[in-house]
């Protein structure tokens, strides 16, 4: 039976990894200027984790988590999901993420001005499509001249996700076979954003602050057709990634959605900015 002190947690008995994890979540939440949780609360989790043979943080689903709130209290449940959630980027690799579609920032040593630590791609179906941003996204991170506010990744971000729903809407199968896509799929869809800048139109996919569609402006309809210049890229074709079809690949393939060249505006928008 574990003994209780006045001012401490007594953490014996616990594994040893559930241990650290207890440790470093106390410490790490001393670095941050709200709130308080008391050391009963602390308590209360190692004894129910001591209790329920518990070897991470980790193992708390959400059965768990509704036991653990009878036991001991709501802030307990609050401190397992802050705690595991700040541990996250340790229990993922890049592969994962890559895999699942999203991208923590801290996993490169980022955190980018006003922005989330993780930039979510899920809205991206393709899986393709997904890939190829995920990586070019991951490059720009990982550049020495990555930059520190989220313009570059949000403007990549919602081009993603209005090429997305198109192919969805009108290519075959979803745009989920990129052998079949073709030049002219990027035509239509350059096309369908003129179109939607021109009459004012919201966009496919894209939501403002409060979740309502925004319109669609010759800024943002310019942004569109970024996605495809990733696949000119020497990643394309290896791995998982499949080379998109015919036509798709080539630069003269994506013009502008104001119609001017696109490859130079490629070469300035798609790399990294300096600082």
């Amino acid at each position: 039976m574990a003994v209780l002190r006045p001012a401490q947690v007594n953490l014996r008995g616990l594994h040893p990894l559930l241990r650290a994890e207890i440790k470093w979540g106390m410490f790490a939440y001393t670095q941050k200027a709200h709130g308080r949780w008391e050391l009963v609360t602390w308590q209360g989790l190692a004894n129910f984790a001591r209790e329920h043979g518990l070897r991470s943080l980790t193992d708390t689903g959400p059965q768990e988590e509704q036991l653990l709130q009878k036991a001991v209290s709501r802030e307990a449940v609050h401190i397992v999901r802050a705690v595991t959630g700040w541990l996250h980027p340790l229990y993922v690799t890049p592969a994962e993420t890559r895999e699942l579609g999203y991208i923590p920032t801290e996993h490169f040593g980022r955190k980018l001005t006003g922005r989330s630590v993780r930039m979510d791609l899920t809205g991206v179906s393709q899986q393709w499509l997904r890939d190829l941003i995920w990586d070019h996204l991951v490059a720009i991170l990982r550049s020495p001249s990555c930059p520190r506010s989220g313009g570059t990744f949000d403007d990549m971000r919602r081009a993603g996700l209005e090429l997305s729903t198109f192919l969805e809407l009108h290519a075959p199968a979803g745009g989920h076979e990129p052998q079949v896509l073709t030049a002219e799929h990027m035509h239509q869809f350059v096309a369908d954003q003129r179109q939607r800048e021109r009459d004012g139109l919201v966009s496919l996919a894209a939501r403002g602050v409060h979740g309502k569609p925004s319109i669609v402006t010759a800024t943002t309809a310019r942004l569109s057709p970024h996605p495809a210049a990733p696949a000119r890229g020497p990643e394309v074709g290896r791995g998982r990634t499949p080379r998109p079809g015919p036509g798709l690949h080539r630069r003269h393939a994506r013009p502008r959605a104001d119609g001017q060249p696109l490859s130079a505006a490629l070469r300035r928008r798609c790399r990294p900015r300096a600082r």
